[in-house]
């Protein structure tokens, strides 16, 4: 009896014992010792005992290298996850958008290409008709410096006045150069008409011969505009309905005065 009471007590101790080692063993080791146990187990038993100690102090060094354990590791990881989740979406959204912007920015360079296009042709026509008109033959048109990019392209004002050569309008006399700006500008009003059309005084460098045809255009404007036109010139006055100036009939007062011409 005392004999297997020996042996109990021994057995305790043994337990206590090992209890104690695998304290030990997870705290330096952070390995259970029941594994530690299987790997001695399969050791080879000619293993030199200084190569257990070598190998011992490695995977300390191994284990002590990879720091403190963080008990919040895997809530971070959580965090981090969905966090990388929200990112990886706004970047999807980002990506959208922006393949959105370049369609829309392609579709407006092609509908802007095709309506300037377009509207180049009909000033160039209507230009045809007017500049006729006030030249008594010749032509005017607008060209494209760069026909490959025409959003970027600058705009040239070609000019034959009859019986002259091609030319630029920094060739031409201050008269010509007045009726060939008048010819530009009447020729956009044809092709789109404003609620009103104002002037200051583009006829003063007209003669009395282009001041008629300047009058005929002014009549053909005004069908579709209210023009008001500031003047000096009392052959334009002529074609106007109705008529505005100031007068000074005592020194230093001034006085507006209208006439209806109708």
């Amino acid at each position: 009896i005392n004999s297997i009471n020996d042996i109990k007590i021994a057995l305790s101790r043994i337990h206590e014992k090992k209890g104690h080692l695998s304290k030990i063993s997870l705290r330096d080791f952070r390995r259970d010792i029941s594994i530690i146990e299987e790997e001695f187990a399969e050791a080879s038993v000619s293993e030199d005992i200084f190569e257990i100690e070598e190998r011992i102090r490695e995977i300390r060094k191994r284990l002590d290298g990879f720091g403190p354990i963080n008990l919040t590791a895997l809530d971070e990881y959580e965090g981090q996850r969905k966090r990388l989740e929200f990112l990886e979406g706004q970047k999807k959204d980002l990506l959208k958008s922006i393949s959105d912007i370049n369609e829309a920015i392609a579709k407006i360079d092609r509908t802007s290409r095709e309506k300037f296009k377009d509207a180049i042709d009909q000033i160039n026509k209507s230009l045809s008709d007017v500049f006729s008109k006030i030249f008594d033959g010749g032509r005017a048109w607008l060209s494209l410096s760069d026909e490959n990019s025409i959003l970027e392209s600058g705009v040239r004002f070609n000019i034959q006045i009859p019986g002259k050569r091609i030319s630029s309008l920094s060739l031409l006399s201050g008269g010509e150069k007045a009726l060939c700006a008048i010819s530009l500008i009447f020729a956009i009003f044809f092709i789109k008409p404003t609620p009103f059309c104002i002037l200051d005084e583009v006829d003063a460098p007209l003669d009395e011969a282009n001041t008629i045809k300047f009058n005929l255009l002014l009549k053909e404007v005004s069908s579709n505009s209210q023009v008001i036109l500031v003047t000096h010139n009392q052959r334009v006055m002529e074609a106007a309905d109705c008529l505005y100036g100031v007068t000074m009939e005592e020194r230093g007062i001034s006085k507006m005065v209208s006439v209806e011409l109708n």
